[in-house]
């Protein structure tokens, strides 16, 4: 794929980001967050901030942190999305309510830790 689309096009971003879910789901968190990042570079370059697809890679990187007991990095990617998809579709939209609520868990979960 990288041949034919080149390191900078939205494909090639999707499958750093379907890589990273895949070592999520291993519990291999550093390295589904270095394809995270690769992705999230390419989207921000291609789509900017405030899209959609910023969102979802942003929030697949929050739970790697949630995971990895990272809390307050956590809460900062899922505020992140949060603010981005009720930015775009508004604050009843599920990946809204989604990011709201892992926000709040991993805030309740910091705070325990102290």
């Amino acid at each position: 794929m990288l041949r034919v689309y080149g390191h900078k096009h939205p494909l090639v971003a999707d499958s750093y980001n379907n890589i990273g879910n895949v070592y999520r789901s291993q519990g291999k968190g550093e390295e589904a967050l270095d394809q995270y990042t690769k992705a999230l570079e390419i989207k921000i370059r291609v789509y900017g901030q405030d899209h959609p697809h910023v969102a979802n890679t942003k929030y697949g990187m929050g739970q790697v942190y949630a995971e990895r007991n990272e809390m307050d990095m956590a809460r900062k990617l899922f505020l992140e999305c949060q603010r981005i998809s009720c930015k775009v579709h508004g604050p009843g939209y599920s990946q809204t309510v989604g990011a709201a609520t892992a926000a709040q868990r991993a805030s309740r979960c910091a705070e325990e830790s102290v």
